[in-house]
Formats: structure tokens, C-alpha cells, sequence
């Protein structure tokens, strides 16, 4: 018998079989995702606009009043009010009605629903509540993927966010659209949770580090097409169809994505796991290879009969008493193995259903701590920079195109660093390009692996909650939201040693696996860090 990292060895670790499926399972957990979470940079734009007053009823010095009043920093360019007017005796009054440029992003959420000058920050609300629905659906998913599967999770979620969008397209009120927006946020860690833990779980250890900078390319894929189509689609109810439409059809291609082996052997579904392997192997042309796979059953018999052995020889000086052992033994050996693995299924069960034992012991907690604060700032940067895109001097669809293209070259750097550095110092070197994914997947056991995941993507979403409302800060502040992202930036420099070394070492499988992360050897000594 072999373990599932023998086998996908034996298979050959990074054939045809494993890339197409790695091929679509980024496809279509990644660009969806960027695209819902970044279209409010479109869907949301406020172009320029001005305060349409009732210009029949003024007198000739009030027009010119009108007209004379300036924006701050503008002495001698001359622009219409935006948010106030002079009303019939000569006060300034708040305007009620506006009117909207066509240029350059026709018609969006602000210019139907006038979500300008006191109800400008509606459209980061909209930004917030989808957000909020991603770490529900992070806390929802992180049990639900490790309780009933990666794959059926994974194309319901991408076809319920697909009905979802459409249905927001369609929108009568601007309430009814945040309540949409949250289902696409819940929806969303529907089909993202899965695909990170279907990447981590079909390769082995000396590939995973490979794979996962394929998901974050693909992310920035999504980024740079989306302003592609924001260009093409002016009108923000086709553009959302647009984004969502494609995802009605992802279930077809769910005959051509398995699900994941180790989540098979974890609930004991060993030839279903078998089966698939074989599939890989078949495309990876190794037909010939044979797959017997080790279950957590089979090496708990395993060890039981080697301790039986280990007591019989030790006890052998006394024949009497070995004779008395060994017929105790054989007569309650299958009763024995059967409650002890009952108790660790049961054990395994119960510890799925709780996200405390990401906070079970020192080591755990720590870890998740640390990740979850490295998360935690690390997207509060990267989700600001990425929307204040849009605020920048110049063309905004070329901006955001940029936005996406840099990503490209750090997620390839990061492959290569990977294979060269300790992958704590690659995560330090490379914090924004997707380190923090592969580490969280690497250091968790299998049984919280998923947990883990959803954990800290809670983390990610805060901070891409609180991202928007950093950026308004420049309108009375215009340097304070860079000053801040920079700042944040660097925190995780210093967390990251606090972390355990995963280059080349295998994931864990149990909680005594990752509590093995915390030993040194060195010199033949052993050493406990904290």
C-alpha cells in the first residue's frame, strides 16, 4: 500500500491528467471572482456631473454665480456646482438633480441612481455589503467544502452566482441591487474555497508550490479583461450580464473535474480515489501503474500490529505470559481496531464541525493569528491600490489594465523563487504575489485545512472591506490612503518569522504532524521553538 502522495509520484506528479484539470479549475475559480469583487470600479464609476439647476428663474447675476463657483485648487478655470445652487433668494441650496457626462463610462449605478455629493459613499457601501457576504460565505464554505466535498460545492456555487448576477442586472431600486451584490459575495467563497483546496490536494508536495502562483495569474487575468469589457459594454446592466451569463454554463464542464482524492481517502472513499487516479495516470500515459492506497484505518492497523509485536518480543523471556498476551490479543485485536478508528472518525468529524480547533493549542493559534493578520493587511493593500485604479490621472480602463498586468510578472517570480529559497523567505520577498495562499494550505492539517482557509480569507475580506473607505480619506487627506497602505505593507515582514518552514515537507495529515513542524533537528539534537 501507498499514501496519496506515493501514488500522484507514482502517476507522475505533474502530467496532462493534472494540468487540465488545473487549467479549468483556475479558470473558472478565479475569473469570476475578479470580475464580481473589481466590476464595481465600473459598475460604480461616477463621471463628471454637474447640478441642474433651474437656469430660466435666475437673474443674470446669479448665472454668473452659478457658473463662477470654484472647485478647491482651481483659481482660474471656471466649473458648474456640483453639489449646490442658488436658489430664488439668492441662498445656497443642495442640489436634487444632476446632470452626468457620457464620456468615458456611459451609463453606471451613480449616474441612475445619483449616488453623488451626501450619498456619494453609497457606492463603497455597495462594495462593503459584498464583501460582508464573502466572509459569510467564507465562514459557511470553509465547513460545508470539508463536510460534503470540493466539487459539487464548486460548480452549485458558480451557477448560483451566475443566477444572482443576472438577477442584479435587472435591479429596480438600489437596495435591491445591495441584496444581490451580498449573494454574489456569498456565492463567491462558494466556488474559491474548493478550488484552492482541489489545487493544493492534487499535487504533490514538490509541485504545490508551482501551482498555486497559476491561480493568482489567473486572477490577474480576470483583472485585465475586466476593463476590456467595461470598454466595449458601456451600459453597467450589460456589463453585468456579461460577467455573469458564462458562469450558467461552468456545470457542463463538470464531468471534466474530479474531486479531490485526498478528500475521498479522508472520508474513507478509497476506490472512488483510486478510480480517479487511475484516470490521471491513463491520460499521463502510465497505464500500467498500480494504485493501492493506504486509508488513516489502514495505518491505524498498521501501527497497532507493530506495537502487538514489539510487546511479544519484549515479553518473550516469560513464554507463559506472551502466551496469555497473544491469545488476549488475537481475540480482541478486531474489536480493538474497530472502536479506536470509530474514535478517530468520530474525533476527525467532530473536529470539522469547529472552527475552535484552529485555536486548539499554542502552535495552532499562533499560526492562525499570524496568517490572519498577514492576510489582513496584505489585502487591505492590494484591494486599495487595485480600486483607487480608477482615481488615477489618465485613461481608467488602461489604468486598470496595468493594474492587472503587474501582477504577471511578480506571480512568475514567486515560481521561481520558490524553487530556489526557503518558502518563509519567498513569502517575505514576494508578500503580495500569493504566498500567503500556498503557506495557509501547506501548514494546515487535512482536517483543517479547509477551515483554515476560510479563516483567513475572513481576513482578506475585512480588509478589502475597510480598503474603500481608506480611499475616500483623500478627499480631505489626498496622501493619507497611500501613506497608510505603505505602512500596513510592512508588518508581515516581521510576523512572518513566526512561522514554521514548509519548503519540501510534506502537508500535514494530522494535528501530531503539525505539531512535528515546531521540531528542529539539528546536529543530530532535537529542538521545541514556540
Amino acid at each position: 500500500m501507498m499514501d496519496l502522495d506515493g501514488a500522484l509520484y507514482s502517476i507522475g506528479d505533474h502530467g496532462k491528467g493534472q494540468m487540465s484539470i488545473l487549467f479549468l479549475i483556475c479558470f473558472m475559480g478565479q475569473l469570476p471572482s475578479s470580475w464580481h469583487i473589481f466590476s464595481i470600479a465600473f459598475l460604480g464609476a461616477t463621471p463628471d456631473y454637474a447640478c441642474t439647476s433651474s437656469f430660466d428663474e435666475l437673474t443674470e447675476d446669479q448665472l454668473q454665480y452659478e457658473y463662477s463657483i470654484r472647485t478647491p485648487g482651481s483659481m482660474e478655470k471656471h466649473e458648474y456646482s456640483k453639489c449646490r445652487h442658488i436658489g430664488p433668494t439668492n441662498d445656497s441650496m443642495a442640489c436634487d438633480d444632476w446632470i452626468y457626462a457620457n464620456e468615458p463610462y456611459g451609463s453606471t449605478i451613480v449616474s441612475e441612481w445619483n449616488l453623488v455629493c451626501d450619498r456619494a459613499s453609497f457606492v463603497e457601501l455597495s462594495q462593503t455589503v459584498l464583501m460582508i457576504g464573502v466572509t459569510i460565505g467564507s465562514v459557511i464554505f470553509g465547513y460545508i467544502v470539508d463536510r460534503f466535498g470540493r466539487r459539487q460545492i464548486f460548480f452549485a456555487s458558480l451557477f448560483m452566482q451566475g443566477i444572482f448576477g443576472c438577477i442584479e442586472a435587472f435591479s429596480p431600486s438600489f437596495v435591491i441591487f445591495l441584496v444581490f451584490r451580498l449573494f454574489i459575495g456569498i456565492t463567491d467563497q462558494g466556488f474559491v474555497l474548493p478550488a484552492w483546496a482541489m489545487v493544493s490536494e492534487l499535487f504533490t508536495p514538490r509541485c504545490r508550490p508551482y501551482t498555486f502562483p497559476c491561480l493568482f495569474i489567473f486572477w490577474a487575468v480576470g483583472v485585465m479583461t475586466l476593463p476590456i469589457l467595461a470598454y466595449f459594454i458601456r451600459n453597467w446592466r450589460f456589463l453585468q450580464l456579461a460577467l455573469s451569463l458564462p458562469l450558467l454554463f461552468c456545470p457542463l464542464l463538470c464531468w471534466f473535474v474530479p474531486e479531490s482524492p485526498r478528500w475521498l481517502l479522508s472520508v474513507g472513499r478509497k476506490e472512488e480515489a483510486t478510480a480517479i487516479l487511475q484516470n490521471i495516470a491513463r491520460v499521463n500515459g502510465r497505464k500500467d501503474v498500480t494504485i493501492c492506497l493506504s486509508t488513516n484505518k489502514d495505518k491505524l492497523i498498521a501501527k497497532n500490529e507493530t506495537e502487538n509485536n514489539l510487546q511479544i518480543v519484549q515479553s518473550s523471556s516469560n513464554r507463559t505470559e506472551v502466551k496469555n498476551n497473544s491469545y488476549e490479543n488475537d481475540t480482541t485485536e478486531e474489536d480493538t481496531l474497530h472502536d479506536e478508528y470509530k474514535t478517530k472518525v468520530s474525533q476527525t468529524n467532530g473536529n470539522r464541525a469547529s472552527y475552535l480547533d484552529l485555536f486548539a493549542g499554542v502552535h495552532i493559534a499562533m499560526v492562525t493569528i499570524v496568517i490572519f493578520i498577514i492576510w489582513l493587511f496584505a489585502s487591505m493593500t492590494f484591494y486599495g491600490l487595485t480600486l483607487n485604479a480608477s482615481h488615477l490621472v489618465g485613461n481608467p480602463y488602461l489604468n486598470f489594465f496595468l493594474v492587472g498586468l503587474v501582477e504577471i510578472p511578480s506571480d512568475f517570480d514567486c515560481y521561481d523563487n520558490s524553487r530556489q529559497i526557503w518558502s518563509k523567505k519567498t513569502h517575505l520577498d514576494m508578500f503580495c504575489s500569493g504566498g500567503n495562499c500556498l503557506y495557509c494550505h501547506c501548514v494546515h492539517s487535512k482536517g483543517n485545512r479547509s477551515k483554515g482557509i476560510a479563516f483567513v480569507a475572513i481576513a482578506v475580506r475585512l480588509g478589502a472591506t475597510i480598503a474603500p473607505f481608506i480611499i475616500l480619506m483623500e478627499n480631505r487627506f489626498p496622501k493619507l490612503p497611500m501613506v497608510l497602505f505603505g505602512v500596513v505593507a510592512l508588518v508581515p515582514s516581521l510576523l512572518i518569522f513566526l512561522l514554521p518552514e514548509m519548503k519540501d515537507r510534506p502537508q500535514p495529515q494530522t494535528m501530531e504532524d503539525f505539531n512535528d513542524l515546531f521540531v528542529l533537528s539539528k546536529n543530530g539534537c532535537t529542538y521545541h521553538y514556540r
